[in-house]
């Protein structure tokens, strides 16, 4: 077809994204560049093309750094996590908390949020590498402590391919450290490892999965400490260049050394992701409109000899709606809006909780 009419931009992009999709990044780079570089090609063809140049740029390096930066600003009904009411069950008998923070209290806070991964290209036709993924997030409210929140995530480790096919199954084994704090109070530290599975079906389709065991040690004299097991399994589907969906089932299990405290975790979530074009001529490439939904069965198996609200094993089942619009506005540069939804629903009152929390603030990527 370009042969017999070069000035189709169109078909010169579909040609390109072909060269990509099996691996011949020079040749999609030349057609790529010839997109951009035409006086007819419209903002839509020239962002579509830019995002394929950005991502050819990344895997083609021998060792680059990649990663986002976030910073937000929160508004939320509750930030501390805390009971719509003051009535708690205790051996059957209702009582009220006291206190100014024992219930739920709306706040305005901010956070921060980076995560950075470093990869380094092992050689070979199957693009094995190492790579470094680091993960930090901190949180914080204007009046509320109990809503502070800090976390740290580091793993490392190869990803291998197990045959000579550069999209057949990969793996990945890794060492994984992290570090939670909660209340400005240091609440655990985990180290452990485990392995990720990645599996590319065809252009469309990649399923992953993760297991991870790691021994847990809480800051604290609850004697708690114990290993925690993690596992879960991802399928991500690109139903065509604006449409994408992704289904997740996840799994957590967390004892305790030296007493009986047990708890299971078990969920699922989903989320849909539409690109589309802002329309705006500062745009370097299209919008993203993302709609999540997630729900956790939790258990904890706590010793208990009766059937009041206090003795009685804890079930919890936790809902998280929500919706996000990612707005690239400049190179690297975007606006990140966001509004979620939260409910738990426990058979001990006591920990019933809800919270709607909306957030906008600038992110980085580079």
């Amino acid at each position: 077809m370009l042969i017999f009419n070069p000035a189709l931009v169109r078909v010169r992009l579909e040609l390109a994204a072909s060269y990509f999709r099996i691996g011949s990044y020079p040749i999609a780079r030349h057609y790529f560049k010839q997109v951009v570089e035409d006086p007819e090609a419209d903002d839509v063809l020239i962002s579509r093309a830019n995002e394929f140049l950005d991502v050819i740029d990344q895997r083609t390096r021998e060792s680059f750094v990649t990663g986002v930066i976030a910073a937000n600003m929160i508004f939320t009904i509750n930030a501390n996590n805390g009971p719509s009411s003051r009535d708690i069950v205790f051996r059957d008998q209702i009582l009220q908390l006291t206190g100014n923070d024992v219930t739920s209290q709306t706040d305005v806070g901010a956070s921060l949020a980076a995560q950075i991964t470093h990869v380094y290209d092992l050689g070979g036709v199957t693009e094995d590498s190492w790579r470094t993924n680091a993960a930090i997030y901190s949180q914080r409210f204007s009046s509320t402590k109990d809503g502070a929140a800090d976390v740290i995530v580091l793993r490392t480790g190869p990803q291998l391919s197990i045959d000579e096919d550069r999209y057949g199954v990969k793996v990945r084994p890794f060492a994984e450290f992290d570090h939670v704090q909660s209340s400005n109070d240091a609440l655990f530290t985990s180290i452990g490892g485990g392995f990720e599975i990645t599996e590319t079906i065809d252009s469309k389709l990649t399923l992953t999965g993760e297991m991870r065991l790691a021994y847990r040690d809480y800051h604290s004299d609850n004697d708690l400490d114990g290993f925690n097991l993690r596992g879960g399994g991802t399928a991500r589907y690109l139903y065509d260049d604006d449409l994408t969906f992704r289904i997740r089932a996840l799994m957590e299990f967390d004892g305790a050394n030296d007493r009986p405290e047990r708890s299971y975790e078990f969920g699922a979530e989903g989320a849909i992701l539409y690109r589309y074009s802002s329309g705006l001529p500062f745009a370097t490439r299209r919008w993203v409109a993302t709609g999540s939904a997630r729900a956790i069965y939790r258990q904890f198996d706590e010793p208990g000899t009766g059937e009041s609200d206090f003795t009685k094993k804890r079930r919890d089942i936790d809902l998280r709606l929500g919706l996000s619009n990612t707005a690239y506005i400049a190179d690297g540069w975007s606006l990140l809006t966001r509004a979620d939804y939260f409910v738990r629903d426990s058979n001990v009152q006591n920990f019933d909780i809800d919270s709607f929390t909306v957030s906008i603030g600038a992110q980085f990527n580079f």
